[in-house]
């Protein structure tokens, strides 16, 4: 075997570049993978970043129809002031008013309790509005039940005067057919009062309208947000 000093260094220097060759492809490789990922990266941010600002034209979209359509005009509506509390509501001047107050409880003959609703009814009483208030410290009950179809969903507050209350509404076939404040059969404490209040689809169409894209159901918003009870 020729082990002279030019043959050692011969191979010293083939071992060098053969080291030097695989360094460099490591790098390469390493390279390569790490523009790879990073493009793959900004690719998914690029993407999260549509689905985000769709997301926002979307709610954007649903604010803007919410904004019109509760953007009631009440400039002509009727004040309806309660006989035997005073408070007041001012309803569109085409719907009717129905105040009713029974000496017995309309579901048990037994129970002498005055029973306290005021209806607010849409022309041709395609929708209603019932409304339940009375003194914590006075007898009663209310009218409001659970009769609307459907099933229910967390509404949010609706404003009622100047409180938020929270609401539930009935959806049925993916259309909302009313809604119960605070929720079915149940009243709230307002200010030294109780109380409740319901929207309902009167219609023989009830299986077929949206309350949604009926302007009743955001008349019957406005109605409730104009409440003022005597102090």
């Amino acid at each position: 075997m020729d082990t002279s000093p030019q043959t050692n260094n011969q191979m010293t220097r083939s071992t060098a570049i053969t080291f030097l060759l695989v360094i460099i492809v490591i790098i390469l490789g390493a390279g390569a993978y790490f523009l790879f990922f990073q493009e793959e990266g900004i690719n998914d941010n690029k993407a999260n970043a549509t689905n985000t600002n769709q997301v926002a034209d979307t709610n954007q979209a649903a604010n803007a129809n919410t904004a019109t359509n509760t953007n009631i005009d009440t400039s002509g509506w009727k004040t309806y002031t309660n006989s035997e509390y005073g408070y007041t509501m001012k309803y569109p001047a085409d719907w009717t008013v129905e105040e009713r107050k029974l000496l017995e409880d309309p579901y048990d003959e037994s129970r002498q309790s005055p029973f306290r609703s005021v209806d607010f009814y849409s022309p041709g009483k395609k929708y209603m509005l019932n409304v339940y208030v009375k003194k914590i410290t006075d007898s009663g009950t209310s009218i409001l039940g659970g009769g609307i179809a459907g099933t229910f969903s967390d509404m949010g507050k609706v404003q009622v005067g100047q409180y938020y209350l929270p609401a539930i509404q009935t959806v049925e076939n993916n259309k909302v057919k009313g809604f119960f404040i605070p929720s079915a059969g149940q009243e709230t404490t307002i200010d030294g009062y109780q109380f409740g209040a319901q929207f309902a689809d009167m219609t023989d169409d009830y299986y077929k309208v949206d309350l949604l894209d009926s302007v009743e159901y955001y008349q019957a918003l406005s109605i409730l947000k104009l409440l003022e009870l005597e102090k």
